[in-house]
């Protein structure tokens, strides 16, 4: 972390995983989490990633809860129905459930359990019948060998839906620069891979300031990221008033 990193997270008192130490205890110890919760301090990228996929297997244990209600309320009808009127059924009455997901597009198809393969978000989506047949059924419990790397497979569609408070703010070739609106930092990716935090102070509806900032980063251009953070009020008071003399 160089110099000026240092400065923005002490005079912004910059500690995530301080505010989520319980979580983070939580996310060690599963195994699903731990590809990116390995430390009890994890960067705030990481920390995203982690409620992601909370998000995403409350999604995924709703739409099973409510698959398995359907076929036990209308089970005398269930055994009388063929494949096609079965997934109807079940669209019709899935239909609320899936309006509720938070999901995006990949390739043409709709995911809303980024943990899972497109295959899987294909059929939960599309063909939610076949989860009757029993090399489907068992899924529902055991899924590790459907699981992916989310970033890795469904990399910038994931990072801009609504699994993660970031808004893209600047991109270069394989570079990134994300706003956090929760933790109202910037966090640079290359590859889809963290590399970095720039702590802000303060919130704004405008993200021209934050592209500029952004841009100023990955140009490597800290005189011009400094004196626009100072101008507009972008960093701490205090941090103002000492790169402000300088």
């Amino acid at each position: 972390m160089n110099k000026l990193v240092k400065q923005l997270h002490k005079a912004h008192q910059f500690a995530p995983y301080k505010h989520k130490a319980h979580d983070v205890k939580r996310w060690r110890k599963s195994w699903i989490h731990q590809q990116y919760i390995n430390s009890s301090k994890p960067h705030v990228l990481a920390i995203a990633h982690a409620m992601m996929i909370d998000t995403a297997m409350a999604q995924k244990e709703a739409w099973q809860k409510k698959a398995e209600a359907i076929r036990f309320e209308f089970f005398d009808v269930w055994q009388d129905m063929d494949y096609t009127q079965r997934n109807a059924f079940l669209h019709r009455y899935l239909e609320s459930t899936y309006h509720d997901f938070i999901g995006f597009i990949f390739e043409g198809e709709q995911i809303v359990v980024p943990f899972l393969n497109p295959l899987i978000n294909i059929l939960m989506v599309k063909r939610p019948a076949v989860f009757d047949l029993p090399q489907y059924f068992k899924l529902y419990k055991d899924f590790k060998e459907q699981c992916v790397d989310p970033i890795d497979v469904y990399g910038d569609a994931l990072l801009t839906s609504g699994f993660y408070p970031f808004t893209l703010v600047f991109s270069q070739d394989s570079i990134r620069v994300f706003y956090d609106r929760q933790t109202h930092v910037l966090i640079v990716v290359d590859n889809n891979r963290y590399i970095e935090t720039y702590p802000l102070y303060g919130t704004r509806e405008d993200i021209a300031g934050y592209t500029i900032l952004a841009q100023c980063i990955v140009n490597q251009e800290w005189d011009q990221f400094k004196s626009y953070g100072c101008e507009h009020a972008m960093f701490h008071p205090k941090l103002v008033r000492k790169w402000g003399k300088k």
